[in-house]
């Protein structure tokens, strides 16, 4: 972030800055910028100094959207998975990934992917938090979560078991 501020009587001599990662204020650091690198939301306000060692107000005054940093390096949680079975049937059967978190930015969507040689080969990725297969033949299924800055979980489970699989007579 930088920041600037006019002053016509003694001049600017510098800026100051100050960042709240949400457990108060640091002390006022010189400078026009500051790069913030810590993982989670950070607010940042600055000032302006003249040359007479006279500061401006804190700005903004206010957090929001002009002095927010949010930064977010973890991938979600890997969901759990239901709805399978190691029973073979002749109904359709809905398999579900659900319950990843992602304390950061939150989680975005689900995505699954299919095989039909059990997890040898992948189809394609499909964004739904649920697959309902209806047509005859093995499955494993497998999800992942994808979170607000698009980071995804580990594909789940990772191991073929009545959660994930499937079998349609």
């Amino acid at each position: 972030m930088i920041f600037g501020w006019p002053d016509t009587m003694s001049g600017i001599a510098g800026y100051q800055y100050r960042t709240n990662p949400g457990s108060g204020w640091s002390a006022a650091a010189s400078g026009a910028s500051v790069i913030v690198s810590a993982q989670g939301t950070t607010y940042v306000q600055f000032r302006t100094v003249d040359g007479a060692g006279n500061a401006s107000a804190w700005t903004p005054g206010s957090n929001g959207a002009t002095n927010t940093v949010k930064l977010d390096r973890t991938a979600p949680t890997a969901p759990t998975v239901s709805g399978g079975s190691l029973t073979c049937s002749n109904t359709k059967r809905t398999i579900t990934g659900k319950s990843s978190t992602d304390t950061a930015s939150g989680v975005n969507h689900y995505e699954y992917r299919v095989s039909t040689n059990a997890g040898t080969t992948w189809g394609a990725t499909v964004s739904a938090a649920s697959v309902t297969l209806s047509a005859t033949g093995s499955y494993v299924v497998q999800f992942r979560a994808v979170d607000n800055v698009g980071l995804a979980s580990a594909w789940a489970p990772t191991v073929n078991g009545a959660a994930n699989s499937a079998c349609l007579t």
